[in-house]
């Protein structure tokens, strides 16, 4: 049991909001300096876009271009779930997205740092009205934990689905994203050695909402910036904790990557 001592302070829970709030808000003023060196900040109506790279922004793709991002992703683990010896999760990010005709995309993701790992595979509809664009889509991911050693030898996996809307906005030569899921566990289990300790059989565990920029970063160089909210009972790569605790925390994940 988990006594109340334990409980992230609600001060510290507003630190972490704070600091996910003033990301985003610096984030998008870069971009609107960078933009107010070539033109007006405003936004331009009806024009080919078609040459510039986004992975995030829920505008459809010309058919079978791909488009991929190389970086890495920064989640913070509560105290109350991990030691403070693992309580930030650093992953690389591979981020690849397809093209398709009608209008539809297929996405693919490869998270990893070797004892936590992540491969995400999906599709979108994607739809655009002038600057303003949206999509609604369905991603399924599986997830492989495992720490080997002579007297510590655990393995975890699962799989989750991810049904999802993103809506976004075109500022000149800057993308800005929202995205909204819902993480559904539709499988987990634990092993320490060859025996099962337990896991999770179809569970709604949680909501997220993530902010992306992407943007010019230097000469022909685009950067994506974005931070994450999981709002959830489970997150994966909190998997070596062995955590039982069956509330909804706040999980902070800050992305970054750079198109390849």
């Amino acid at each position: 049991m988990v006594t109340t001592s334990h409980y992230p302070t609600t001060k510290k829970r507003m630190n972490l909001i704070t600091f996910a709030i003033f990301f985003c808000i610096f984030s998008t003023s870069t971009s609107s300096q960078s933009i107010s060196t070539e033109e007006s900040p405003s936004i331009t109506l009806g024009r080919d876009t078609s040459s510039r790279e986004y992975i995030y922004f829920p505008k459809e793709l010309p058919t079978w271009k791909f488009v991929k991002t190389l970086g890495f992703t920064l989640t913070y683990i509560p105290k109350i779930i991990s030691e403070e010896e693992i309580n930030q999760s650093p992953l690389i990010d591979v981020n690849m997205r397809l093209g398709l005709p009608y209008n539809f995309s297929a996405n693919a993701r490869i998270s990893t740092i070797g004892i936590t790992n992540n491969f995400l595979i999906g599709g979108q509809w994607n739809h655009s009205l002038n600057n303003f664009s949206f999509a609604i889509g369905f991603d399924f991911a599986y997830w492989l934990g495992f720490f080997r050693r002579p007297d510590f030898d655990v393995i975890a996996n699962g799989t989750m689905n991810y049904p999802f809307v993103s809506f976004g906005l075109d500022f000149d030569d800057a993308y800005v994203s929202i995205r909204i899921e819902a993480q559904i566990v539709t499988f987990s289990e634990t092993f320490i050695g060859d025996a099962s300790v337990g896991g999770i059989r179809r569970d709604l565990a949680g909501f997220a909402i993530t902010y992306a920029l992407e943007q010019p970063f230097w000469k022909n160089t685009h950067i994506v910036q974005g931070v994450k909210l999981n709002y959830t009972k489970f997150f994966y790569q909190s998997w070596i904790s062995f955590s039982t605790f069956d509330r909804y925390i706040i999980f902070p994940e800050f992305i970054i990557g750079i198109p390849l």
